[in-house]
């Protein structure tokens, strides 16, 4: 049909990027330091993460009572390092690894009602659902304008 565009018309081919170009930093995406662990090798790893560092059971000691150290590190060190600080909040991690430490409090608090014969939060619970809107209020309230915080990963339902 006159009119109509080909297949080569329409066919994009974009130009390969050469081998040897620099990796490009960009705050919140691509390597960040978790863990003790940072990027490949030249690459800038200014952002830092906790997610096992920071799960509810060793932030929130009792109930209303909070361990902000954890928070205040990360974000020290990500300033340190002229990034931004990302955390994650954990109610539950089946098979982490902090379940199998017990000189460490347990990833979800003792105040938080669990499913019957588990170890796992009650999901559906009005007390688990206060007691979990509580602590991002608490969170919220205390590093929501801060600069240093780039991210927060919000794990309240599941691992």
């Amino acid at each position: 049909m006159p009119g109509s565009a080909t297949a080569e018309d329409r066919t994009f081919t974009p130009e390969p990027l050469p081998w040897s170009a620099p990796h490009l930093p960009n705050s919140l995406r691509g390597p960040y330091a978790w863990l003790g662990a940072d990027g490949p090798e030249g690459w800038a790893t200014p952002d830092v993460h906790y997610r096992d560092q920071v799960y509810w059971g060793r932030i929130e000691v009792s109930d209303g009572a909070y361990d902000f150290s954890w928070f205040e590190a990360g974000l020290a060190a990500a300033e340190a390092r002229g990034g931004r600080f990302g955390f994650r909040v954990m109610a539950c991690c089946p098979g982490c690894w902090m379940h199998l430490r017990d000189d460490l409090p347990a990833v979800t608090p003792s105040f938080v009602p669990l499913q019957p014969g588990t170890d796992i939060p009650d999901w559906n619970s009005e007390a688990f659902l206060a007691q979990w809107e509580q602590l991002m209020a608490e969170l919220g309230a205390r590093y929501g304008d801060d600069p240093r915080l780039g991210w927060v990963d919000v794990g309240g339902y599941g691992a």
